[in-house]
């Protein structure tokens, strides 16, 4: 749990920080430096913790990279702030490991629940959910008020 642990307290410094930029995904929905580094830093995490096993995330690499070089530095930052070591390539490969999906195990994350109400510095949660060969073997979920 301590991917758990360490997600939730960089979501919450994000916020608490009022760190923007965020950017507009494909569907117009927002995209924090939040929702990057949270998902970064628990899948290195979880990497690290349960080798060989997949994670179901939101975020890409291939966004980050799209977006503008100073939301790129800001996630690379909250990043370090959790895994100091931490290079830019080994941010974009944990944000692509959430491209993963199937079985025989896997998480599902979402890392800000609500981004909106995320920006505007709302009550915000966050969903995790662990499943073991299609079975759900544990749920994770949260609110900050």
């Amino acid at each position: 749990m301590q991917a758990l642990r360490a997600g939730t307290r960089l979501a919450r410094t994000v916020q608490r920080e009022r760190v923007v930029p965020s950017t507009a995904k494909s569907d117009r929905s927002p995209v924090t430096v939040a929702d990057y580094a949270v998902q970064a830093v628990v899948a290195g995490m979880l990497e690290v913790q349960f080798p060989g096993e997949r994670l179901m995330a939101e975020e890409t690499s291939q966004a980050l990279r799209a977006g503008s070089p100073h939301m790129a530095a800001r996630v690379l930052d909250y990043v370090r702030s959790v895994m100091p070591e931490a290079q830019p390539s080994e941010v974009h490969r944990w944000l692509d490991l959430g491209r993963a999906a199937g079985w025989p195990a896997y998480w599902v994350l979402d890392p800000v629940d609500g981004t909106k109400g995320f920006l505007r510095n709302d009550p915000t949660s966050w969903r995790w959910r662990g499943s073991r060969r299609g079975r759900s073997c544990w749920e994770a979920w949260g609110v900050r008020a």
